[in-house]
């Protein structure tokens, strides 16, 4: 009995062993297949990762051909996405928009300084009284000036003073040719603050040989 089983044991044991065997195959063709497959991915995806520098902006462009001009170096190695490039001269970048954007950056970090701005809020007048002058400008009659004494000050609002200033105000501004005092009223201006004729006159004849001297001594100085 045991010889006629063992045939049948060993027929089942093949035939099991048979199976075993087919049922193993497509494994190991699966394994072998998805190994192939996963190395494929990971090469292409290295591929990838060395071509394209994804753009820290967010909008996915990428473009070599559009780097900065002021960022002009050595050809910059090859990096991970989304890190500046290192180069011995300068620290550069890929693209244009990594450019505009490290350059808005730089600006947003620039604190400006405190505006400064001058308000007048008074104004503080003094006036003197008109006496006798020297001027050489003087072409006719006696001239005069202002003394160095002064009244008490007095302070006025500017809003005030200014609206005196307007056309047709109490103290309208006179233009140039206005502010030339002729001579007979340069006389009656002087005699209102007390000077005399003869303190007049000596001023003019006092006026007459300074401006005689004055040529005189620019042309000896000339000739020295």
């Amino acid at each position: 009995m045991s010889e006629q089983r063992r045939p049948a044991d060993n027929e089942d044991n093949a035939h099991f062993g048979e199976e075993r065997r087919t049922a193993d195959e497509p494994i190991e063709s699966s394994d072998r297949g998805e190994e192939q497959h996963s190395s494929e991915d990971t090469t292409c995806e290295n591929d990838e990762a060395r071509r394209t520098i994804p753009d820290p902006t967010g909008d996915g462009a990428s473009d070599d051909s559009a780097i900065d001009e002021e960022h002009e170096g050595p050809v910059a190695p090859e990096v991970g996405p989304g890190r500046l490039v290192e180069t011995r001269r300068i620290l550069s970048v890929r693209t244009q928009h990594e450019s505009l954007a490290l350059r808005a950056c730089f600006k947003s970090q620039i604190q400006l300084g405190e505006k400064k701005s001058v308000r007048f809020d008074k104004l503080t007048v003094r006036e003197y009284p008109i006496v006798i002058g020297d001027s050489p400008s003087t072409s006719r009659g006696v001239p005069l000036t202002l003394g160095w004494e002064y009244e008490p000050e007095c302070h006025i609002d500017l809003d005030t003073y200014e609206s005196t200033r307007v056309p047709g105000g109490e103290c309208e501004r006179r233009t140039k040719y206005e502010l030339r005092v002729p001579s007979k009223q340069r006389e009656e201006m002087l005699g209102n603050a007390g000077f005399s004729k003869k303190e007049m006159r000596d001023a003019v004849e006092r006026l007459a040989a300074d401006k005689q001297v004055v040529p005189a001594q620019l042309w000896k100085d000339e000739k020295n």
